[in-house]
């Protein structure tokens, strides 16, 4: 056998390895599938589609102008099929997940930013409030273009969150696309151990009452509990519930919470795999306050948990929603190893509102919780741009955002004020 034959020999075994590893992804996807409840369907398009991935790399290998790495075009691949998925779902090669996993497990320092992949890049979803990402000036809606050097299209998202752990008080630099910047902007943000904010609670206007709830991390629901009788202790006009920039936290503790504002068998929310039911979220009876008007406040970095509970409030009409539609982030993941020791990350579960919508969908437009009323409006935000010229950059943004935020507070009061003149 000459070495031309070896080579080819060589090839063929590589590729046909390569098939074999696909396979392994598709099978995994397929007994996902059939234990969700499609078996025959998942099969039958199992089949077909590993087929054409089949012929693609046999294609490759005969007809590619140069010899390709097929490593390297099988990883590319299967990144490229999870991020078809959904903005959560992963794929780590093996030859990754040592490193995704040792820094995960040694390091509990982060940036304070919920991640997401979108528009083949990463994506920021929420930034903590008080947390090292925002003093840097990172925001709900940057494109992350690379994590020290690295670029996030080639990466996937699990690999990007390990990225952003460390040690504490290390640094990571971060490059950020953003609209209406002609060029990316270089930012460096400090690792720190999380610290998330407490229930904020104050009265407004001496009769209208005020919970901010950061994040619904464990044991939030007892604390804005006690912090919701506090202010009910002063018999308030009206409540206004502050939900902008939430995006972090569990969803059983979001429920928790939202049945404190709730009369008892009213479905809060549902749990579906694959649309068949899994869990309804009903409320108890245990509400705290389930008459007074109440508004809640919220922002494109309302997400996950928080969106939950903003769902829970308005499609029971108990309150009305003011400010930006939420990012749409309502799922969970189930981590997967496949047999060469790569790791597959797949949506399992979805939550759905007291309505039967799902708070994520790949289309993004339709996904979130839509606000009663949105504000700002557009006319808004132009003649801020056009009244302000001289303003750039972050000054720009955070005067902006002091603005909408006033805004939005002002047009809940009124929603309250509004309430009671028609109980009236």
């Amino acid at each position: 056998m000459n070495l031309s034959e070896k080579k080819g020999m060589r090839m063929y075994s590589k590729g046909r390895l390569l098939i074999l590893s696909v396979s392994a992804l598709f099978v995994a996807y397929a007994v996902v599938g059939g234990m969700l409840g499609t078996v025959e369907d998942a099969r039958v398009k199992t089949l077909k589609e590993l087929k054409l991935f089949s012929d693609v790399v046999s294609k490759i290998q005969s007809d590619y102008v140069d010899t390709p790495d097929l490593n390297k075009t099988l990883a590319g691949a299967l990144q490229g099929l999870t991020d078809a998925l959904d903005s959560y779902c992963s794929y780590v090669p093996a030859s990754s997940v040592p490193g995704v996993k040792n820094r995960k497990e040694r390091f509990k320092a982060d940036i304070g930013a919920a991640m997401a992949k979108r528009y083949g890049y990463g994506y920021v979803v929420a930034v903590l409030s008080g947390g090292p990402a925002e003093a840097a000036g990172l925001r709900s809606g940057d494109i992350i273009e690379s994590i020290d050097g690295k670029h996030t299209a080639e990466l996937s998202l699990a690999e990007m969150e390990s990225l952003l752990v460390g040690p504490q008080d290390s640094q990571v630099q971060l490059i950020i696309i953003r609209t209406r910047n002609t060029e990316p902007t270089k930012i460096s943000v400090n690792r720190k151990v999380p610290d998330f904010p407490a229930v904020q609670a104050k009265v407004l206007e001496s009769d209208i009452g005020y919970l901010k709830i950061p994040a619904f991390t464990h044991g939030i629901a007892s604390e804005a509990s006690a912090k919701l009788r506090m202010l009910l202790s002063g018999k308030p006009s009206g409540l206004i519930l502050d939900l902008r920039g939430s995006g972090f936290g569990d969803y059983d503790e979001a429920m928790k919470v939202a049945d404190l504002f709730l009369p008892a068998g009213k479905t809060m929310a549902t749990l579906k795999v694959r649309k068949e039911k899994v869990k309804d979220y009903i409320s108890t009876g245990a509400a705290v306050d389930f008459s007074t008007p109440a508004v809640v406040l919220t922002s494109a970095g309302t997400s996950g948990p928080a969106e939950l509970f903003a769902a829970a409030l308005k499609e029971n009409n108990r309150a009305r929603l003011v400010g930006e539609k939420t990012s749409g982030t309502g799922s969970l993941q189930q981590s997967l190893e496949l047999e060469d020791g790569s790791l597959l990350i797949l949506t399992t579960h979805l939550f759905y509102t007291p309505a039967g919508s799902s708070i994520e969908n790949k289309n993004l437009r339709k996904a979130g919780i839509q606000p009663d009323e949105k504000v700002p409006d557009e006319s808004f935000v132009t003649n801020f741009y056009y009244q302000n010229p001289n303003l750039t950059g972050d000054e720009q943004y955070n005067r902006l955002l002091a603005e909408v935020e006033k805004l939005q507070l002002q047009r809940a009061v009124e929603l309250v004020r509004k309430s009671l003149k028609k109980a009236a």
